[in-house]
């Protein structure tokens, strides 16, 4: 008898292995990428299912985007400077943050375990909302819910999660849902106290750069940069479009994100009329992966040159990094590559880059005039101030 108690212990304890891992749970899938010719798996949590609430103007649990890590080296490091360095006299924030870092022993929204968050990536964390703060115009402040975990594969880090709003006093288009930072900024108050504006988690795994000087190493990855980047998807800088085997579709309740308002095919028309791509189809899981697909807003073009902007859509439909990223064959090496879907070690982007701010200004933000200058890549310029006092960030005790 206690033989069998011991044999069954023991493969209870494998099984506990084999759902955890060591260090972190396994909660969702390794897909594999191609980076520079270079094959990578990343880890893409999997989201329970978006949940509407019960008046039908709130969307709950929106599926995560994913940043992953170029695995090539390479000795030719960007720098691209803080639009905070170029105001030549401090000014007041124009937005707030208030960051809640998750406390050892819990877990994101998406179950994945939380280790204590390092002081000194909260301190480059902190710059990296700051930054934000500074070209944001909002009355509300923007909450985040930060976690440290032990993640598979290239993925850097993950962000999403927050609620959606939708015929929001206000809201510009009609039956459309909007992120929650973005929906409260438009509609002048909090949409929903109970909850954070943005989930976002960060891969311990690698080694980081937590400086906010712009001057990481050759082979190691810059926080600031990664955390500026996941901020501006829980801005709403991602849509809505998923494709499940060869079928393709949108949105919850036959509402789109205001993303996808924004988003065309390569032949002008856009991805959301049923009339042209039933929801779901073949055919706009065929658009989806046809590598061309375009953001047609006013002011993203304007940032590009008065040229539309090239949206991310690989042949093979790459989950959480497939649409809600800028082409990374197009803008990996312009003033706009903090949002493509792969980083580069060595690489400090500290400016969204005038494409992004655009794109944001389409979708309803309101851009500090102050923010919205050019910058160019100088590798071998780097120095930043930290910002401090010039910007508008608070960190809140960990609750869970």
């Amino acid at each position: 008898m206690r033989k069998k108690l011991l044999i069954l212990t023991i493969m209870l304890f494998m099984l506990f292995l084999i759902s955890t891992g060591t260090e972190g749970a396994d909660k969702g899938l390794l897909k594999t990428a191609v980076v520079d010719g270079i094959s990578v798996e990343y880890y893409v949590p999997q989201s329970s299912g978006s949940q509407i609430s019960e008046d039908g103007v709130t969307l709950f649990n929106s599926a995560p985007v994913v940043y992953v890590a170029n695995p090539k080296i390479s000795f030719d490091q960007a720098w691209i400077e803080s639009p905070i360095n170029k105001l030549s006299l401090p000014q007041a924030a124009t937005s707030a943050f208030s960051i809640t870092y998750v406390p050892a022993g819990e877990t994101d929204l998406w179950g994945e375990p939380c280790f204590a968050f390092p002081e000194n990536a909260k301190s480059a964390f902190n710059a990296a909302a700051n930054i934000w703060a500074n070209i944001l115009n909002s009355s509300v402040p923007i909450t985040i819910k930060a976690c440290w975990a032990s993640l598979q594969g290239a993925t850097l880090g993950y962000a999403g999660g927050q609620p959606s709003h939708r015929n929001f006093i206000n809201a510009p288009y009609a039956n459309t849902w909007y992120d929650a930072a973005l929906a409260n900024a438009i509609a002048g108050y909090d949409l929903n106290t109970t909850m954070f504006d943005m989930h976002t988690t960060y891969n311990k795994n690698f080694s980081w750069y937590y400086g906010i000087d712009g001057n990481p190493p050759y082979n190691q990855i810059d926080f600031l940069t990664v955390v500026l980047h996941e901020i501006a998807h829980g801005l709403n800088f991602k849509g809505s479009m998923w494709r499940s085997g060869d079928q393709g579709g949108w949105g919850s309740m036959g509402t789109p994100n205001i993303y996808d308002i924004f988003v065309r095919h390569g032949s002008g028309s856009q991805l959301i009329n049923t009339a042209l791509y039933a929801n779901p189809s073949i055919a706009l899981g065929s658009a989806l992966t046809s590598n061309d697909v375009w953001f047609h807003g006013e002011y993203a073009i304007s940032a590009n040159g008065g040229q539309r902007v090239k949206l991310y859509a690989p042949s093979t439909w790459m989950p959480g990094s497939s649409y809600s990223h800028l082409d990374y064959s197009v803008f990996r090496n312009t003033e706009n590559r903090l949002m493509v879907y792969s980083m580069s070690y060595g690489d400090a982007i500290h400016d969204p880059g005038p494409v992004t701010k655009g794109l944001l200004r389409d979708i309803g933000w309101n851009i500090s005039s102050g923010s919205t200058c050019s910058n160019t890549i100088t590798p071998t310029s780097r120095s930043m101030t930290s910002g401090s006092g010039v910007g508008s960030v608070s960190v809140n005790a960990a609750t869970g």
